[in-house]
């Protein structure tokens, strides 16, 4: 089920013309690569790392595997989004905020995005503490989906999220 929703929420990446890398712990990466021969997304071993700080070390990491992004949207692979309008409505609020949610009915929900502006924060991250504190300090843009697969996230982070997907924007936004 895990395999099908990463690989569901690639071709939704593909869909917005979004780049896609993986993060992921190792065992996940090669039990994903033996089920799908075909993928075009890059892909970057997770470091060990406590369950309680797996979203915050992904989050580190594609962040800089992909240094030169305009952008990335951090979307746990369980996220079953139905519509790729999702990503779309994402990608178009982050070219103007520096971060930005889904919402549904005004509750905060993943996936979230995140401004290149914030690259030398992101990198520094080190506990979800650390992550708490950046998504308060700077001003974040909800943007109100009409997508039931987002509520099964909250926005806040999740102690262990099994699998990350980092995503960039495109450069001319």
């Amino acid at each position: 089920m895990l395999l099908h929703s990463v690989n569901r929420t690639m071709a939704q990446c593909a869909e917005a013309d979004l780049d896609v890398l993986v993060v992921a712990p190792q065992a996940a990466l090669s039990a994903w690569h033996e089920w799908c021969q075909s993928s075009c997304a890059s892909v970057v071993s997770l470091p060990p790392s406590s369950d309680r700080q797996l979203l915050v070390s992904a989050l580190r990491a594609g962040v800089q595997m992909s240094p030169k992004s305009c952008g990335w949207f951090l979307i746990p692979a369980d996220i079953l989004m139905r519509k790729p309008s999702t990503l779309l409505q994402l990608h178009e609020a982050l070219r103007h905020h520096l971060i930005v949610h889904a919402t549904v009915g005004q509750q905060p929900r993943l996936p979230v995005g995140f401004d290149r502006e914030l690259f030398s924060e992101l990198i520094h991250l080190d506990s979800d503490h650390a992550l708490h504190r950046l998504m308060n300090r700077y001003p974040t843009q909800p943007v109100e989906v009409d997508d039931p697969g987002v509520l099964m996230h909250h926005w806040h982070p999740e102690p262990a999220l099994p699998l990350a997907q980092g995503s960039t924007r495109h450069p001319e936004a």
